[in-house]
């Protein structure tokens, strides 16, 4: 016979609350960082040339902005799924002990 598993909900629940802490981690240091490269674009002059490197930053900023902040938000979000299943799991496997013992019970056991 094949060997079983234990789940363990209470790991999940750490797994589930670094990811979500790592998901915050990450865009609290974005936003900083973000908040710097933001001040250094204003060097790059007001001429044609200038505007024009402004405008191109300010486009590949905005794309990497946006991935940063799904990334960030997606961690977070799987923290609060993966919580969520835990506490699923404890609350069913608590339900097919109570059957188990009623049973039990009701057999004289």
């Amino acid at each position: 016979m094949a060997p079983g598993f234990d789940v363990q909900p209470e790991k999940f629940e750490e797994a589930a609350s670094g990811l979500q802490s790592r998901g915050e981690d990450l865009g609290a240091v974005w936003e900083s960082f973000k908040g710097q490269v933001e001040s250094i674009t204003e060097a790059s002059g007001g001429d044609e040339i200038g505007g024009l490197i402004m405008e191109i930053h300010n486009v590949i900023l905005g794309a990497f902005d946006e991935s940063i902040t799904v990334c960030a938000d997606e961690l977070a979000n799987a923290g609060a799924d993966l919580k969520e299943w835990a506490t699923a799991h404890v609350e069913a496997d608590e339900s097919a002990a109570k059957i188990f013992e009623e049973l039990l019970n009701g057999l004289g056991g």
